[in-house]
């Protein structure tokens, strides 16, 4: 086991990322808290093996312990990657600077605790969600990702906790078969398992891209365009906020796409109506 320390630079409260993983479904099974301590166990960035993490908040430190599948795996790679999922990885202040000039964005931060946002362990992990979890409930989504992480990935023990980190890329490729997935999604998974080996799914590359690009290149690694997916996979980086014009960008891609043609249900009822008007029922007094 191996200690390390995270100093963030900007308000961070540990508590806030805690309470919102307690309620964010696909990251079920991913992580343990225990109210003080956050436990978390993923694959680590270059594929080496696997890592699990405990983190505490002491005074304005991040303090924390991992342990590791293999001795192949960076100790600096796993801090890296907690840093980054906790939105550590990056400077806060200027954040803070716009909470005491404008007092509505200060009295939202206070009252989320200064609340960061907290992202999948990898883009591929990302991607992988975003996959599974189409046309399928979340909760259904995270019983598949976890039981593909039962089965493949590697499982750790570290603070009294026990915890199965997803599979590794290789070891996803492996898979013919699972409960819930469909060959459809299996295909587009091992796309995904693919374009990690390849770096094309590297955090630090997509981060160095234009957002743009790295939207379409997060998109074409998950085997589709869709919106849902490339902001899915947006997400996992941790890039500071994006500008107004980039969110209003990407909120464009995610919208539905709308038709001037009326429904199926619209036209029935509007043929009912006319029929009625003709035949003298239901027509307005």
């Amino acid at each position: 086991m191996v200690e390390f320390t995270i100093e963030p630079r900007g308000q961070f409260s540990l508590a806030s990322a805690q309470r919102f993983l307690g309620g964010f479904t696909p990251a079920s099974g991913t992580f343990a808290d225990d109210a003080t301590r956050l436990t978390m166990a993923f694959p680590v960035d270059g594929w080496a093996g696997s890592a699990a993490a405990v983190v505490w908040q002491d005074g304005e430190l991040i303090r924390g312990e991992a342990v590791v599948s293999s001795p192949d795996v960076s100790m600096e790679a796993v801090r890296g990657q907690v840093a980054r999922t906790l939105s550590l990885d990056h400077d806060g202040m200027g954040w803070d600077e716009v909470g005491r000039r404008d007092p509505v964005i200060g009295r939202l931060q206070a009252e989320f605790d200064h609340l960061r946002p907290v992202c999948f362990y990898s883009p591929y992990e990302a991607a992988v969600q975003a996959i599974i979890g189409q046309r399928i409930s979340m909760r259904q989504a995270a019983r598949i990702k976890l039981g593909l992480a039962e089965s493949g990935g590697a499982t750790l023990e570290i603070g009294g906790q026990k915890l199965h980190a997803f599979a590794l890329p290789n070891r996803l490729l492996e898979v013919t078969e699972a409960p819930g997935l469909n060959p459809e999604k299996l295909n587009r998974l091992h796309e995904v398992a693919r374009a990690a080996l390849d770096g094309r799914l590297d955090a630090a590359r997509l981060r160095s891209l234009p957002f743009d690009d790295a939207l379409a290149a997060s998109a074409r690694s998950a085997g589709s365009a869709s919106g849902r997916r490339s902001t899915c996979c947006c997400e996992a980086p941790a890039w500071p906020m994006p500008s107004r014009s980039q969110i209003r960008g990407l909120a464009s891609r995610s919208r539905p796409r709308t038709t001037s043609r009326p429904s199926r249900t619209m036209r029935s009822s509007r043929r009912s109506r006319t029929a009625g008007d003709r035949s003298g029922c239901g027509a307005s007094s």
